[in-house]
């Protein structure tokens, strides 16, 4: 592949990104970002969770977890709960408010990408994914070039 492919590549891939999570806040009227949005939907999918596992999980640093959770925690839609065994270990939680406006974000979402994918056939989206999940799952494993 020609150097310049891969840039473009790059470069492609995150346009299209950039693009839908402009017309998805466009469309959700709140003061989030979208790593905050996906932070809330990983607390709903998992249970209350240590943010240094929320970090690994989710590939954000620490310090941009723990930015992230005190605007949550500020907006009331996420709580700080101590640990039954060991008050030193913080889990976080998501609240009522949190859940609710979760579920708005799904709807938004939803309608973003009924939106933009919804030029293509079911088949092209299921190979897409497949596609991608291919090559997440390859650069994962590369170590050394």
């Amino acid at each position: 592949m020609e150097q310049s492919n891969f840039f473009r590549l790059v470069h492609d891939g995150n346009q299209l990104s950039y693009k839908m999570m402009s017309l998805f806040l466009k469309h959700f009227d709140h003061k989030l970002s979208i790593s905050q949005v996906i932070l809330l939907e990983y607390i709903k999918q998992h249970g209350d969770a240590k943010p240094s596992d929320i970090a690994k999980a989710l590939g954000f640093t620490y310090g941009a977890i723990t930015t992230m959770t005190n605007k949550l925690v500020e907006m009331e839609y996420i709580v700080r709960i101590s640990h039954t065994d060991d008050r030193r270990i913080v889990m976080l939680g998501i609240t009522e408010a949190g859940l609710t406006l979760l579920k708005e974000a799904e709807n938004v979402g939803e309608r973003v990408r009924n939106a933009v994918y919804g030029i293509l056939s079911d088949d092209e989206l299921q190979q897409m994914k497949q596609i991608q999940d291919k090559l997440i799952q390859h650069v994962e494993s590369i170590e050394t070039l």
